[in-house]
């Protein structure tokens, strides 16, 4: 049984306009959903990742475990990195809620500076009015930057969490 919170296999368009978009935008879009879908195809192969049936949150430490018929497959370290609020259309970035995550040399600095730094105001404001496409697309230009194996989307009932897969732990 697969999962429904994989990256978008498509290129699609966000359907609102999006902040500070520009040629430069458009082109880090591109190379982010190029970026991880590769990264998305080398889990699905080296892994069976979105074969397996559940997932539980260690949300101390920061990990996601994967199981497939109550065995445990696949650990990861993951970090949040923003939130999408589906009722409000909004993506709020997780610094807003963890002011600490914003430490120098962190992922989330590193990600907002790059947006201020090129005027991409989606990498740095701390909320704006979105959409899932939006949602996913600065998740993935956020996952290039950083370099992360994949993304991955927690779904609830208003508000989906967007995570950053940052290594395999076992």
């Amino acid at each position: 049984m697969g999962f429904s919170y994989f990256y978008p296999m498509n290129n699609q368009e966000p359907s609102i306009p999006i902040l500070g978009k520009n040629e430069t935008f458009a082109a880090l879009h591109l190379k982010a959903h190029e970026y991880i879908l590769e990264k998305q195809e080398d889990l699905e192969y080296e892994y069976g990742f979105g074969q397996y049936d559940r997932y539980t949150l260690d949300e101390n430490n920061h990990i996601l475990s994967y199981f497939l018929d109550n065995e445990l497959k696949l650990q990861i370290e993951y970090l949040i990195i923003g939130q999408f609020e589906k009722d409000l259309q909004q993506w709020t970035w997780q610094w807003v809620e963890q002011a600490d995550l914003l430490n120098e040399g962190s992922d989330l600095e590193i990600i907002r500076n790059y947006g201020e730094f090129y005027g991409m105001e989606a990498l740095h404001l701390d909320k704006w009015i979105a959409d899932l496409g939006y949602a996913w697309a600065v998740t993935a230009i956020a996952a290039y930057l950083r370099r992360s194996l994949g993304i991955f989307r927690l779904q609830g009932n208003s508000i989906d969490q967007f995570i950053l897969l940052k290594e395999i732990v076992a």
